[in-house]
């Protein structure tokens, strides 16, 4: 999580008082463990809810890609995105080193003949 995101849940738990869920069930209060009706609402608001056999389909798990393909693109290792995205094996994390193939030149030009 980056320092905004921390800050962000920082404000929320002094609002709560340390106390209560970041995303309860708004039906129970108690724990969500199913937000695709959220999710509806939210795609639905920003104008990107559209039917799931068309192009344009954006899945939640969508922003874990963007997410790992932004890091590669800002130099982040690909170990270290392997790390973050909790991949077991390099193979699963290698699919976004197409981003960033000015990566090898950079670090083979670091030799100095």
């Amino acid at each position: 999580m980056n320092d905004n995101g921390l800050k962000l849940l920082s404000k929320w738990r002094e609002q709560t008082g340390g106390k209560g869920l970041v995303f309860p069930s708004p039906k129970t209060g108690k724990q969500l463990d199913n937000m695709d009706n959220a999710w509806r609402t939210v795609l639905k608001y920003a104008g990107l809810h559209v039917g799931k056999d068309d192009p344009r389909h954006f899945r939640f798990h969508d922003m874990r890609h963007t997410f790992a393909s932004l890091l590669v693109i800002k130099g982040v290792s690909l170990a270290r995105i392997q790390q973050y995205l909790g991949h077991s094996s390099i193979e699963m994390t290698m699919v976004y080193a197409h981003l960033a193939p000015e990566e090898g030149t950079a670090e083979v030009n670091k030799l100095k003949f």
